[in-house]
């Protein structure tokens, strides 16, 4: 595995998500599996707080997506490739691939900009400004995708660089978070794991 940091950008803005369009994408995904089940003809979901996709085969997507509405084909298609991108993700994380694994993260945030279509225009324009970046493998929007932050993984020889670029590019694009918005980098640690603990110590 190359050397890397992650990077955290912090778009300035916060809210509940209450306020967003958060429970209205929930509700899509799940009216989705409703119309896959119906054109596919499996057993019927009656109650909609019960669908969910991940009980209905990627190969009854791919069959019937064609049929389904656009705003529910857009919904549906994030769900499943995204899918696809933990999986191979997953392999390319264990082989060390970070050029990959940094593409798929910059397709992630493709599709939860356009085809989820979550977010606001602060975060995708810290997603495109990271995307300009040389030493930046990949990015995609954070948590919900509503408020909040972008991350990615960044080459750290080339992090100084990185960020005089977003504080130059996103203060000039909005202004009125410049004294809110903050660029972090961290390490990862080795994970969770089994610890000994000395009670004689903690008495």
């Amino acid at each position: 595995m190359p050397e890397f940091e992650v990077i955290v950008v912090y778009s300035g803005i916060s809210k509940q998500l209450m306020g967003t369009d958060f429970n209205n994408r929930v509700d899509e995904i799940r009216v989705s599996g409703w119309l896959l089940q119906e054109l596919s003809g499996i057993e019927f979901t009656p109650s909609l707080d019960k669908v969910w996709l991940r009980n209905i085969p990627v190969e009854i997507y791919e069959t019937y997506k064609d049929q389904l509405p656009e705003r529910f084909r857009k919904r549906v298609a994030h769900f499943y490739t995204e899918q696809g991108r933990v999986q191979e993700g997953a392999k390319a994380w264990a082989a060390g691939d970070l050029n990959r694994f940094g593409q798929l993260m910059f397709e992630s945030g493709e599709s939860s900009f356009y085809q989820y279509e979550s977010g606001i225009p602060e975060m995708k324009d810290i997603y495109d400004l990271l995307r300009e970046c040389e030493g930046v493998y990949g990015a995609r929007p954070s948590g919900a995708g509503y408020r909040g932050a972008v991350i990615g993984l960044v080459n750290p020889a080339y992090k100084e660089q990185i960020k005089a670029k977003i504080d130059a590019e996103y203060t000039k694009q909005h202004p009125k978070y410049k004294d809110l918005y903050e660029v972090n980098f961290c390490q990862t640690a080795d994970g969770a794991g089994l610890v000994e603990l000395d009670l004689e110590a903690v008495k």
